[in-house]
């Protein structure tokens, strides 16, 4: 190794960010945003499945909200009668159950997304002094 290589090599690490500035987070982070993220999911996965609740079930209104709010009711509607003759609690348990999939993956990206956003802006700011 030459002393111009060794001089590039300083250069181009002097000017990358610190590693407390990483654009991406470490996996206890990632895991605190996981566990941190299932009790808002449960309530968003609640309020959205307790809506429908109060709608006729299949009208316009109905599908309107299953499909923006709460496609766990729509997944429940086609899915319930084809596995149990269990009733209401079975719609019910399992429209919560694809709601909470449905609101889950929806916050969990929203947070990695916002959580990559806030450490471009640090790192940037870090390095612009």
């Amino acid at each position: 190794m030459t002393e111009t290589d060794r001089e590039r090599i300083s250069a181009a690490s002097a000017e990358t960010p610190l590693a407390s500035t990483a654009l991406r987070p470490s996996w206890s982070q990632v895991l605190i945003m996981f566990v941190c993220a299932v009790p808002v999911v449960a309530i968003a996965a609640g309020i959205a499945t307790a809506i429908l609740t109060f709608v006729t079930p299949a009208t316009w209104v109905w599908f309107l909200l299953a499909v923006v709010l709460s496609p766990g009711w729509l997944l429940a509607w086609l899915v319930v009668p084809r596995i149990s003759e269990g009733g209401w609690f079975d719609a019910l348990s399992t429209a919560f159950f694809f709601n909470f999939v449905y609101w889950f993956a929806w916050i969990f990206i929203m947070v990695l997304r916002s959580d990559r956003r806030w450490r471009r802006k640090h790192a940037a700011r870090i390095a612009g002094g």
